[in-house]
């Protein structure tokens, strides 16, 4: 009786264990999906799109880099069954901002094609340079998305500084980062272009590794090229370690 007693809780512990990291032998596409959720945030002011004639020529090639970061977030398989899904939003500011696409899965084509199309629509504002207005705007669509805490990024292209002054009507750059930070949110900072990475643009990043040696147009495409990959192969990286134990994060 005890034999018969001992290998029923054998037999119960190890589908205990199973259970917990196969799901019961489920296919990999009836997954638990792992969110991950990307705001792009693009400087479309004065001193970008006004900087080189043909004017908002360096617009366009931040559109293209964006379209492109777009297009190599793709679902991944991680341990566990768990797939790394990605929800996508993209804004752009000046003086103002304009939210261009809110947080859209790109886990079908149709949010994809979504996504490069609101990109596509964007027209160059060509005033000034809020740029803490913009963080503060995609920390707060942001935190619409996914409940998981650690798994949300934004990718801040700008050149750094305004042509005239400097004003910031939104608490300042320091603040609007701090609360993005606070969020949990980590934060990409990418220059206009090579060699253009001032202090401002390392105020915004989340740590150096964030900001060193991006740039969104290059006369080298494969400048570009890196810098897409170095983000998005650190967020798959820290989205990996939030798949396998991520928290709850609490609503505002």
């Amino acid at each position: 009786m005890m034999k018969l007693t001992g290998a029923i809780l054998l037999l119960s512990l190890v589908s205990l264990v199973h259970g917990a990291c196969s799901l019961n032998g489920r296919n990999r596409g009836d997954l638990y999906d792992c969110p991950a959720d990307v705001y792009i945030v693009l400087d479309t002011s004065e001193s970008v799109a006004l900087r080189a004639k043909p004017y908002g020529s360096f617009v366009d090639q931040i559109k293209k880099f964006a379209q492109d970061f777009v297009d190599q977030l793709n679902t991944r398989y991680y341990r566990c069954e768990r797939n790394l899904t990605w929800s996508v939003g993209v804004l752009h500011y000046s003086d103002e901002v304009k939210v261009m696409r809110e947080l859209t899965s790109t886990k079908e084509a149709q949010g994809r094609t979504q996504l490069k199309r609101a990109i596509e629509d964007i027209r160059y504002i060509g005033k000034g340079t809020h740029t803490d207005c913009a963080i503060s705007v995609a920390t707060g669509q942001l935190m619409t998305g996914s409940p998981l805490h650690g798994n949300k990024y934004m990718v801040v292209v700008t050149d750094g500084h305004p042509l005239d002054g400097y004003k910031e009507p939104c608490g300042g750059v320091a603040h609007a980062v701090s609360e993005a930070r606070a969020m949990n949110i980590n934060i990409f900072s990418v220059a206009i272009t090579p060699h253009h990475l001032d202090n401002r643009l390392g105020s915004i990043a989340t740590n150096v590794q964030h900001t060193h040696n991006m740039s969104a147009t290059s006369e080298d495409l494969q400048v570009v090229r890196n810098t897409i990959s170095s983000i998005v192969s650190t967020m798959y990286k820290d989205s990996e370690s939030v798949a396998e134990g991520g928290t709850l994060i609490k609503p505002w």
